[in-house]
């Protein structure tokens, strides 16, 4: 008679850590490992639960997250759920925990809500009711990351909460703990075991190893680049070694490390690998650096840069992405069609790219993004889509309009607002909102033609902006300029002082003077002697922003009055 074994029937662990762990490969850890479980499992006298959080901090490619995952794999039988969520900003908290609804995590019946509150909100009754979690809030970097931790932590306090990031100063609530670079034994045990097989070995490996972990500086991350380097290359230690001192000098051309938050062996370590890479496989790479640290949707590959030279396009960006995860300059995650840059290696590839004058890879990059971000945002069928990108959207555009790049950045800026202000995560679109129309005005101040971005502000402004010219009744008429609708705010406006010119324009009366015109975007036409505004909803940030625009872009614009 056969006999089986009554299957399991119960639910799977819920769990959303990115990286499985590196087995044998994760050295010199061990009593870290051990004293975060000590510290984890002690009990504060007088509270009836774990401690609320932990915080593992130290400078960037220390191994702060890794060590976190290392530990949710090492203890996952002692949880209930093994939860990761990256906090690097609070917007970004936000979402990460919104995301903790979703199927593939705790699968909570919010995951459907269109606002990102509902979802935050259940996520966090979810672990005040289940008890016996473990939940990571990576990269914890700013202030601003940590008061908005700071804000929720009463309420987690049904598992354990472990904080990672590079602030040494924590709230009385939270225990910090340093974490330093490996240790020399522990460097040369993981580049032996990383390479073994896979490197030409001499008998002077072990002397060789232990002068290379010396240049490195012990840092894991340089130190597993350098190894997958060596494993691709089937190179000696000693040959890389060399390799790696003549990348010394070409370095020292663009590495500053007054402003540098990392060892300049990451930087060399790095060239030495980008060096080696296939011309796809860099270019990728050089797009990827000015996308978000969160993990990047493969699918992504697929859609081509616009108006990228034939000699440039990548033939097949898969076997470039391939190029990259062999040097370990991307992971890919193993349970999901994506992968992450390490943000050490987005800041050192960006680096190297100073001295480019025409900013060729961050053009790239917004315009690849820009081509990817399609659908309408105000649609819920495009948010699997468009939810991914979002995060990778906001970087890109941060840096090209740090860099006054202005198309598409004002057409980015307008989608990725409609869709946080679809998702009702207001705060995070009005910046957004605020900047694309600063674009528009500044465009037409300084060129005097019409602002080829119209549906950009008429659809990221439409709220506010959706005015249009009537013949107005005498009794409504008010001198100076300004005019009311049944008592209700509406704009005033400058006259042009030419077609489409705003610059050097006079406020006049509307009345005495010739026309109006209503600049691009708002929907209207001028009408000679007269004009007026109608009123329609607006969002009640307006009454803030229009005034900070005028002294963003130096000029008068409409004014909301009372």
């Amino acid at each position: 008679m056969l006999v089986l074994p009554f299957p399991d029937l119960r639910a799977p662990k819920p769990h959303n850590l990115p990286f499985a762990s590196l087995g044998k490969f994760f050295q010199g850890r061990e009593e870290m490992l051990t004293l975060l479980r000590q510290k984890l499992t002690e009990k504060n006298a007088g509270k009836a639960t774990a401690i609320a959080g932990k915080a593992v901090h130290g400078l960037g490619g220390v191994g702060k997250s890794r060590l976190a995952i290392e530990y949710a794999w090492r203890y996952a039988a002692e949880y209930s759920a093994l939860l990761f969520v990256g906090a690097g900003s609070p917007a970004d908290l936000r979402r990460n925990l919104a995301a903790l609804c979703g199927v593939g995590v705790l699968n909570l019946p919010e995951q459907a809500a269109k606002e990102e509150e509902i979802q935050v909100a259940a996520a966090l009754n979810w672990l005040a009711g289940q008890p016996g979690w473990l939940l990571i809030l990576d990269n914890l970097d700013s202030e601003e990351a940590a008061a908005a931790v700071g804000s929720i932590a009463g309420r987690l306090r049904g598992g354990h909460l472990l904080l990672t990031g590079r602030l040494a100063r924590w709230g009385a609530e939270v225990e910090p703990i340093e974490l330093d670079v490996l240790t020399e034994e522990a460097a040369v045990t993981f580049l032996l075991a990383r390479t073994e097989a896979r490197r030409r070995a001499t008998k002077e490996d072990a002397a060789q190893a232990t002068a290379l972990a010396r240049e490195l500086g012990f840092l894991p991350l340089a130190l597993e680049q350098a190894a997958a380097y060596i494993a691709e290359r089937k190179l000696t230690l000693a040959g890389y070694l060399k390799e790696w001192h003549s990348q010394h000098e070409k370095v020292v051309t663009w590495f500053d490390s007054r402003v540098s938050h990392y060892p300049a062996s990451v930087a060399v370590t790095w060239q030495t690998s980008f060096d080696r890479l296939t011309g796809p496989a860099r270019r990728l790479l050089e797009r990827l650096a000015w996308l978000g640290p969160e993990p990047i949707p493969e699918p992504l590959l697929e859609v081509a840069v616009p108006d990228l030279p034939e000699a440039d396009a990548t033939p097949d960006p898969h076997d470039a992405l391939v190029d990259l995860a062999t040097y370990s300059l991307v992971t890919r995650a193993a349970d999901a069609p994506t992968f992450t840059v390490h943000r050490l290696v987005q800041d050192v590839t960006r680096r190297s790219l100073a001295n480019d004058p025409g900013q060729g890879p961050l053009n790239e990059a917004l315009r690849w993004v820009n081509a990817a971000f399609v659908g309408n945002p105000q649609d819920v069928r495009t948010w699997p889509t468009l939810d991914p990108l979002a995060p990778h959207a906001r970087a890109v555009v941060s840096f090209a309009d740090a860099a006054g790049i202005t198309d598409p950045t004002a057409t980015l800026m307008n989608n990725l607002a409609l869709l946080l202000k679809a998702t009702n995560r207001l705060a995070e679109a009005e910046p957004l909102m605020r900047r694309a129309l600063a674009i528009f005005l500044e465009f037409t101040r300084r060129t005097g033609h019409e602002q080829p971005y119209q549906q950009v502000v008429s659809a990221t402004t439409g709220a506010c902006f959706e005015r249009w010219a009537s013949p107005t009744p005498r009794s409504r008429r008010r001198s100076r300029g300004w005019w009311r609708t049944r008592n209700k705010p509406c704009y005033r406006w400058r006259r042009c002082g030419g077609r489409g010119s705003i610059e050097g324009a006079e406020e006049v009366s509307p009345i005495r003077s010739g026309s109006v015109r209503l600049p691009t975007g708002v929907s209207g036409r001028s009408r000679s002697r007269q004009a007026s505004c109608r009123r329609d909803p607006y969002r009640s940030w307006a009454c803030d922003a229009l005034p900070s625009i005028e002294a963003e872009v130096g000029l008068e614009i409409p004014e909301l009055i009372a």
